[in-house]
């Protein structure tokens, strides 16, 4: 098992050392072709092709005299190459080395569409961008999940303590426990004479004077402390602490 292993990752690492093989291809019906001494006449030679030359002898020609001059040579198709690491290219042309045919070993220019990428390299390239895009979503979903898990412990959190209840959507509480005798004042006048005017006057001149406020339906109230009729606590999230009347407190 161990030796496998050992063997494995000694493949994986070969295959990253390795340069990326292309396999070399020939224009049109030509089972050969030219790899030159520079970029700029790969490209013309190429320019040949694109332009549906029809004098193969010329071309044929051509390609022999620049290969005497210029130190060119032919390859066959199907030949395998790879790319010359720190040659500076464009791109239209690339410089490669020959490292299976007849000339292995040797390295020119040659127009980049002649060159495609092995299966096999296409194959590991693709199981490199699986293995990305999987680790991609492990890390995705483990990320949800944790925000997931937050989220539950909060609500949990927020489920296990007192909320702020009333008859409307807001609800009136003191800000300090002075106040709280005062509003408890209010409300029982409102309760034995009605809520008419003097009732509603009486409210607005305790928030005007700073003693209650008005917080959201719901809110949940941490470190709660019950002591007779009022409720002392502390807004969640809000962070504004109160006084509520024991009556407006729905305990968990």
């Amino acid at each position: 098992m161990r030796i496998l292993a050992l063997c494995l990752l000694s493949f994986a690492c070969s295959a990253q050392q390795s340069p990326v093989q292309y396999k070399l291809r020939t224009p049109k019906n030509w089972s050969e072709w030219a790899i030159t001494g520079s970029a700029s006449e790969a490209l013309r030679i190429y320019g040949y092709v694109v332009q549906d030359s029809d004098d193969e002898t010329f071309l044929k020609d051509y390609l022999a005299d620049k290969i005497n001059k210029e130190g060119g040579f032919i390859y066959q198709s199907g030949d395998l190459a790879s790319r010359t690491p720190g040659e500076v290219e464009d791109s239209d042309t690339c410089h490669v080395r020959i490292i299976e045919g007849t000339n292995k070993g040797r390295e020119g220019w040659v127009h980049c569409s002649l060159m495609e990428m092995t299966d096999e390299w296409k194959e590991h390239f693709a199981k490199q961008e699986a293995n990305k895009h999987s680790a991609a979503k492990k890390a995705s979903d483990e990320k949800r999940r944790v925000a997931d898990e937050a989220k539950r412990k909060q609500q949990a959190y927020i489920d296990s303590l007192p909320k702020l209840v009333s008859p409307g959507q807001d609800v009136m509480v003191a800000t300090s426990l002075d106040c709280a005798k005062d509003l408890q004042n209010v409300v029982n006048f409102g309760r034995k004479n009605g809520t008419g005017v003097e009732f509603r006057k009486k409210m607005l001149e305790l928030m005007a004077l700073g003693c209650t406020i008005t917080l959201p339906l719901g809110t949940p109230m941490e470190s709660a402390i019950k002591s007779g009729q009022f409720v002392t606590f502390q807004a969640y999230k809000l962070r504004k602490t109160g006084v509520a009347l024991a009556e407006n407190v729905r305990w968990p």
